[in-house]
């Protein structure tokens, strides 16, 4: 990560001249993202589409193109999720459930969303705290 700074919608860090608001890992396939806090044109990043780790309510939403989390498609219940904060402080999440309705509302602290671009299927995994 580069430079930090606040801006008036809270703090984040610039990561290639993007604002990012963290780290999502998941260490068992080895994959890692930072999290933008908001979608940028031409921009291959998940963002933050709601909500905080803070608060417990979460949601991070896969790139505008996709296919970034497509390795989460091998990710069963219980497996482990970490967020990091631009402050460091660490989030561990478990897998609780995955579900492929779209219309779900969030009932985890934190939720994962991707969307095939294709044919607009979403698939959100919803994870609580450890």
């Amino acid at each position: 990560m580069q430079e930090g700074s606040t801006n008036q919608e809270g703090a984040y860090l610039e990561v290639k001249e993007i604002s990012c608001i963290g780290i999502l890992e998941i260490p068992l396939i080895e994959e890692a993202w930072p999290v933008q806090s908001e979608y940028e044109d031409g921009k291959y990043m998940p963002k933050c589409e709601s909500g905080s780790a803070e608060s417990g309510n979460l949601v991070i939403k896969d790139s505008l193109r996709g296919g970034l989390f497509r390795s989460i498609s091998v990710l069963n219940e219980g497996m482990e999720v970490r967020f990091t904060d631009i402050w460091g402080e660490v989030y561990t999440y478990n897998i609780v459930s995955v579900s492929e309705k779209a219309n779900r509302s969030s009932d985890g602290d934190l939720v994962l969303v991707t969307q095939n671009r294709y044919t607009g299927n979403e698939k959100r995994i919803y994870l609580d705290s450890v």
